[in-house]
C-alpha cells in the first residue's frame, strides 16, 4: 500500500472544483500540481487582504500537507473554527489527521467529505486510508462510494476488485475488472491509459485464483499488450506454463 500523503489525489485535477475568485484561481492551479513554495506566496499574501478567508486557509493547509508539515496544515484548519456542511473542510482535515496518526477520527472526517461531497478524490482517500488500516470492508464501502461520484473513472472499480481478490472474493473481482475495462472501452480511452494494463493484470490473478488458468493467460496477454514492460504480468503468464 501507498501512504496516504495527500500528493496521491491532491495532485489530480479536480471533479468539481469549489467556485473561486478569479485571484485564487492561480494558487489552486499550483497546489494541484505540487508547486507548493509559489502557492505559499501567494495565499499568504491573499490571507493578509482577506483574513480568514475560507477557500485560501484551505488551499494553504493543502500546501502545508504536501510539504510534510500537517502541523502548521492543522494551525491553518483552526483558524477556520469547525464549519458543519463543508465537505472540502473535512475532506481536508481528514487528510491532516491521518498524516498525525489521528487514524479512527481522520477515518470519520474523510467520511464525512466522501458523503456529503460530489467530488470524488473524498471517497478515493477515505477507501485509502481504510485499506492502509485493514479495514477492507470499509475501504469497499469508500470505492463503492467513489464510484457513485465518478463512473467514468476506472480506479475505485480496480481497488475495490484487489480488495475482493484479497478477500478471496473472486467472482466479484472479475464483475468489476470487466466492467472497469468495459467503461474504458466505451469511452474510446487511448491504450496508452495506465488503467488498462493493470485491470488485465488482476483480471488475470483473479482468474487463475478461480481456476480458469485459460482465461488467466488471456487476461496476462491482454495486460501485455497494453503494456510489453509490465513485469508482473510476464511473470505471472510464465509461471502458468
Amino acid at each position: 500500500m501507498k501512504s496516504l500523503l495527500p500528493a496521491l489525489l491532491l495532485s489530480l485535477p479536480a471533479l468539481a472544483q469549489t467556485a473561486l475568485p478569479d485571484d485564487l484561481q492561480f494558487p489552486r492551479t499550483l497546489v494541484e500540481e505540487g508547486n507548493t513554495a509559489l502557492a505559499k506566496l501567494r495565499l499568504n499574501d491573499y490571507l493578509k487582504r482577506h483574513p480568514g478567508h475560507r477557500s485560501a486557509t484551505l488551499l494553504l493547509a493543502r500546501a502545508y500537507l504536501l510539504e510534510g508539515e500537517p502541523e502548521r496544515a492543522q494551525a491553518q484548519l483552526q483558524t477556520l473554527g469547525s464549519p458543519r456542511n463543508d465537505p472540502e473542510y473535512s475532506w481536508v482535515a481528514g487528510l491532516v489527521s491521518a498524516e498525525l496518526g489521528k487514524n479512527e477520527l481522520a477515518l470519520a472526517q474523510l467520511r464525512i467529505a466522501a458523503i456529503q461531497g460530489d467530488d470524488y478524490r473524498y471517497a478515493m482517500d477515505w477507501g485509502e486510508l481504510a485499506w492502509r488500516l485493514g479495514r477492507l470492508d470499509l475501504a469497499t464501502q469508500a470505492y463503492g462510494r467513489a464510484q457513485q461520484l465518478a463512473p467514468e473513472e476506472p480506479w475505485p472499480r480496480l481497488n475495490a476488485a484487489m480488495i475482493a481478490y484479497a478477500q478471496e472474493r473472486y467472482p466479484q473481482a472479475i464483475m468489476a475488472l470487466r466492467a472497469a475495462a468495459a467503461e474504458l472501452d466505451r469511452q474510446k480511452m487511448p491504450a496508452s491509459h495506465p488503467a488498462y494494463p493493470e485491470l488485465y493484470f488482476w483480471l488475470g490473478q483473479s482468474l487463475e485464483a478461480s481456476g480458469d488458468r485459460a482465461a488467466a493467460r488471456s487476461a496476462y496477454l491482454e495486460a501485455l499488450r497494453y503494456d510489453p514492460n509490465y513485469s508482473s504480468a510476464r511473470r505471472a503468464l510464465e509461471a502458468l506454463r
